[in-house]
């Protein structure tokens, strides 16, 4: 599904991370745990074909990194840490409609209401529901119950959960303690990513 070798980026002088090999799943939930500042976000965005990495091979869903930059556009999909909504209403923000994911995330009784609006917890699951309601074969998901009050996150994580079942989902974070049970943990420190018990 998604493979790593040799995975390293550097900005400036400086390298997040180097050496980064992994292999996950076809399905199921991924998560990657590491403080604030050790390259989460930055790897998340390399799998999701934003950045590119300095060195080292990506594949993804059977492509390299060049080629999954050019065919794919909706299996992969990035959920960004801090909520991002776009102008309009909450509908207008979601660019693919599912009543399943809405009514899961609580969305159905603001789906009209000005996006920009409404409260942080609120906009997290607009950014949320964007990317799930899409149906990707992957996505991956900077920190997602930031944001969040304990009911909507124990919404969210339940309903994330269930996606990763027919999905690989790949959750970082740096509350352990928050986390649902995963196929697969991982650690993401001092510039090197190691692979942690399993949490089941």
């Amino acid at each position: 599904m998604i493979s790593a070798a040799g995975l390293g980026k550097r900005f400036g002088d400086g390298w997040v991370f180097r050496g980064v090999t992994f292999q996950l799943p076809e399905r199921g939930l991924v998560v990657v745990l590491g403080p604030n500042g050790s390259g989460k976000t930055t790897l998340l965005k390399i799998l999701a074909t934003l950045l590119e990495p300095t060195e080292g091979e990506v594949e993804i869903l059977g492509l390299s990194w060049g080629e999954a930059r050019r065919r794919l556009r909706r299996e992969v999909l990035y959920a960004h840490q801090e909520p991002v909504v776009l102008s309009g209403t909450v509908e207008d923000n979601l660019f693919c409609r599912d009543y399943d994911v809405e009514d899961a995330l609580g969305l159905r009784p603001v789906l009209r209401k000005k996006a920009k609006s409404l409260s942080g917890g609120y906009r997290k699951l607009v950014t949320l529901a964007r990317v799930l309601a899409c149906r990707p074969k992957v996505a991956l998901l900077d920190e997602p119950t930031a944001f969040l009050d304990p009911e909507k996150r124990q919404i969210a994580a339940a309903h994330i959960a269930e996606y990763s079942r027919k999905n690989l989902v790949v959750w970082t974070s740096h509350y352990p303690s928050e986390l649902p049970p995963a196929e697969r943990l991982y650690e993401l420190r001092d510039g090197a990513l190691k692979e942690l018990s399993n949490i089941r």
